[in-house]
């Protein structure tokens, strides 16, 4: 079941916009000045990544919302999130952080599941 459209759209908007914005900015620095320098070879890789990670989540909205909406799917969508900034940054550390934050993410769900179904309401 996918989450109701209407209520996220300019948020939707917003995204694809700024994946377009910064993927224009991308192309920019790689061919729009005359010789390339070290300087607008990052500013391509950065904002190449940044608006490619932006164009999947405009993509994946519905998707989201109804995850939000999951037992811990708010913790996941974070875990998610940070999982995507290391890669960012620092593409080969994400090896050292995925087992750790796969971890916290499944114990979050775990608490959140037993504090649903096995403690009495309040």
């Amino acid at each position: 079941m996918i989450a109701k459209q209407s209520t996220y759209d300019w948020q939707r908007m917003f995204i694809g916009l700024a994946s377009l914005g910064l993927g224009l900015v991308a192309l920019i620095a790689r061919y729009g000045t005359g010789p390339v320098e070290a300087g607008q070879v990052w500013a391509f890789g950065t904002f190449g990544k940044v608006a490619f990670v932006l164009a999947l989540v405009w993509l994946a909205w519905p998707q989201l919302l109804w995850i939000k909406n999951l037992p811990g799917g708010g913790m996941a969508i974070a875990v998610v999130l940070a999982g995507i900034l290391i890669f960012i940054s620092r593409p080969k550390l994400l090896l050292y952080f995925i087992p750790p934050l796969v971890g916290i993410a499944s114990l979050f769900v775990l608490i959140t599941w037993i504090q649903r179904n096995l403690l009495p309401p309040k």
